[in-house]
């Protein structure tokens, strides 16, 4: 570096207009930092919640979860129903465990019950009509006329 150079320098330090922004500026502090971090959560955590309990759910909350049959051919069959509309049951048949996979959703008082044909492939959808759905119990009457009464099982 030459003198010149140096001299440049030396007065454009000594001459530069200080910046007003500059020097009113801050640094972030951590509190302000931990502030929005939380605010950015509390946000994420709403949206999740809206979606999970509001959007995605698409059952009654009465009706999730895990019913016994109690009487009848059926007699400790459990069926499963989940809030995403989908149902496993475990039924009896003929003397071995059978186990159905379906979509389920809920019409006024019809409870649409969606399974797959074994031999077709086709989807079918069997209506039965929801007689008592509470807390505790729960009665469905299938199309042909049979009555299945449930309660909840206790976890």
């Amino acid at each position: 570096m030459n003198y010149t150079t140096k001299s440049k320098q030396r007065w454009k330090k000594n001459h530069t207009q200080p910046n007003p922004a500059a020097a009113h500026a801050r640094p972030t502090s951590w509190k302000r930092l931990a502030a929005l971090g939380l605010c950015l959560l509390l946000a994420a955590g709403g949206t999740w919640a809206f979606m999970e309990f509001v959007v995605w759910n698409k059952l009654p909350p009465e009706l999730v979860g895990k019913w016994v049959v109690q009487g009848g051919e059926q007699d400790g069959a459990t069926f499963d129903f989940y809030r995403n509309g989908t149902m496993v049951g475990r039924i009896n048949n003929r003397g071995m465990e059978g186990v159905i996979d379906a979509r389920v959703a809920v019409d006024g008082e019809l409870l649409l019950i969606t399974t797959q044909n074994p031999r077709t492939k086709g989807d079918e959808t069997k209506k039965h009509t929801i007689k008592t759905l509470n807390g505790q119990q729960l009665v469905l009457q299938d199309e042909q006329g049979n009555v299945f009464r449930m309660e909840r099982a206790g976890d």
